[in-house]
């Protein structure tokens, strides 16, 4: 996808923005991948509430591989201020700290935004995601091209707690 930042870049200036284009991008570089079985718009909550992308485990990956779901927001012209992109990713990351996936074995969740704006990576300290939140600048555009960052929490739902895990890395 970093290869793409010229186009994303262009992309990011439009309502609508490219939010479907880069789940299909993961999935279709995916297409070889050893581990995992990959789906789009899955409903896993047992609702009609559905996930961005979700991973299941080939019969043939190892032994222990988990099953993930991915929320996936990304940077357009769609969110004319910075706090809406921030809202809308913040509703991801609520919605999957807050709800169990009743398919896939406690999978582990991601919400990831990916935005060419650097102001969308900033304030997402304090309760409830503290130090939970990560930000990656995945591509230093340079003039006249599109940064790339992406911003994300990562965890899974713990029975034994009947709560989110965060997992930090």
């Amino acid at each position: 996808m970093t290869a793409e930042h010229v186009r994303i870049g262009a992309a990011s200036k439009v309502n609508g923005g490219w939010e479907v284009w880069s789940q299909v991008d993961m999935l279709m570089r995916a297409l070889d991948d050893q581990l995992y079985n990959y789906d789009r718009e899955k409903t896993i909550y047992g609702t009609l509430e559905r996930v961005d992308l979700w991973l299941e485990p080939k019969a043939t990956a190892p032994p222990g591989t988990l099953v993930r779901g991915v929320e996936l927001k990304c940077g357009t012209g769609k969110f004319n201020t910075v706090r809406t992109f921030k809202a809308e990713l913040k509703k991801d990351m609520a919605y999957i700290t807050t709800n169990q996936a009743v398919v896939g074995n406690n999978p582990y969740m991601y919400a990831i935004g990916l935005t060419p704006f650097s102001v969308d990576t900033e304030g997402y300290g304090g309760a409830p995601y503290s130090n939970h939140v990560h930000v990656e600048r995945l591509y230093n555009g340079g003039p006249g091209v599109a940064d790339l960052y992406m911003v994300f929490i990562k965890g899974r739902w713990s029975t034994a707690l009947n709560a989110f895990q965060y997992i930090d890395v």
